[in-house]
């Protein structure tokens, strides 16, 4: 299956990841551009994620679990 077949197919999980990653790092009061640093991933990385615009690494979801002082499981059982 082709990378584009992967992301369309998926695309509902990947906006409601997003949308529950931004409402945690809402919930801790810090901006995208903040996450992005503490995560040390570019904030297009954040914003994209966020938006349900790509189809994250798991080492950028543990980066971002860090950087928000989550489990991993707590960031994506949403």
């Amino acid at each position: 299956m082709a990378k584009q077949q992967i992301r369309v197919r998926y695309q509902k999980h990947l906006i409601k990841l997003g949308k529950h990653i931004r409402t945690i790092r809402e919930s801790h009061g810090i901006s995208q551009e903040q996450l992005a640093a503490d995560a040390e991933i570019p904030y297009s990385s954040v914003n994209e994620i966020e938006a349900g615009k790509t189809n994250p690494t798991v080492a950028s979801l543990m980066a971002i679990a860090e950087a928000l002082e989550i489990s991993l499981s707590e960031l994506v059982d949403h």
